[in-house]
């Protein structure tokens, strides 16, 4: 099939027919130079669009990887047939920065990459934050490393102090909360209505309004059936998984447990 045509068949915008183009643009680049290639940093959704189109087409020798597990934005590393993904995450293109400052807790996540796009620096050069009491860890691509070094000196009202770090940081501790639930199906609006704690109804109009993503993709469906490890985002609500769905109550309904990020 054509690559447009491929494109055509994915995407739903054209922000995603340019995001897939710009994709198969570095897989092409790979296939043909017979080097690693790979993309700019990756949100939930696209990663999520990414995945859908490569897997359709069957492609391979391909990883995402945000600079260590479990990070929320990624890459996409393409690679030769001659190598493996292991080898390919040896020279990933990510580097790792610490922004120190002296006041606890006075710098977030929003003071942080809102200081970086003030000096020039794009959201698609830039993976995770990870913050703490005393400093944030920023993980970006190594060729923006330099200049982010060179010019960021202000988040908020704080004066940083930054320091490159030889190995990834450790990941953001994440807190969460088990749902015990039934359900009549394991439907899409059955599922998040138990994540919401709101009827079915309810939950049949946050998703025929938008708000609701199956593993970072928006579904409008709400008869869309769910597996167990499905990722399940509720805007303005939260974050969710459906852990498992084993064992049937006496009413003859499905037992859910659902994890909720806190």
């Amino acid at each position: 099939m054509d690559k447009r045509d491929v494109i055509k068949k994915y995407a739903s915008s054209d922000e995603d027919a340019l995001l897939l183009a710009r994709i198969f643009d570095k897989q092409e680049t790979c296939y043909k130079k017979n080097y690693v290639s790979e993309t700019k940093f990756l949100s939930e959704r696209e990663q999520a669009l990414a995945a859908l189109a490569l897997r359709g087409e069957k492609a391979e020798a391909w990883v995402s990887w945000g600079g260590y597990e479990g990070a929320d934005r990624k890459i996409i590393i393409f690679y030769p047939d001659y190598s493996s993904a292991e080898i390919a995450l040896q020279d990933d293109g990510i580097a790792f920065i610490r922004a120190a400052f002296h006041n606890k807790n006075s710098v977030g996540h929003r003071d942080l990459l809102g200081s970086l796009m003030n000096i020039g620096i794009t959201r698609e050069c830039l993976g995770d934050i990870i913050v703490h009491e005393n400093f944030c860890d920023l993980v970006c691509l190594e060729s923006s490393k330099d200049f982010i070094m060179n010019n960021l000196f202000r988040a908020g009202r704080e004066t940083l102090t930054l320091t490159i770090l030889d190995e990834a940081p450790a990941p953001p501790e994440l807190k969460t909360e088990t749902i015990k639930d039934t359900v009549a199906s394991l439907r899409l609006d059955s599922v998040v209505s138990s994540c919401c704690r709101t009827s079915r109804t309810k939950a049949a109009e946050l998703i025929a309004s938008g708000r609701v993503f199956m593993n970072g993709l928006e579904c409008l469906k709400p008869d869309k059936l769910l597996e167990e490890g499905c990722g399940i985002t509720v805007r303005g609500v939260g974050k969710f998984v459906l852990q498992s769905s084993s064992g049937v109550s006496r009413k003859g309904r499905i037992i859910v447990e659902i994890l909720k990020y806190v």
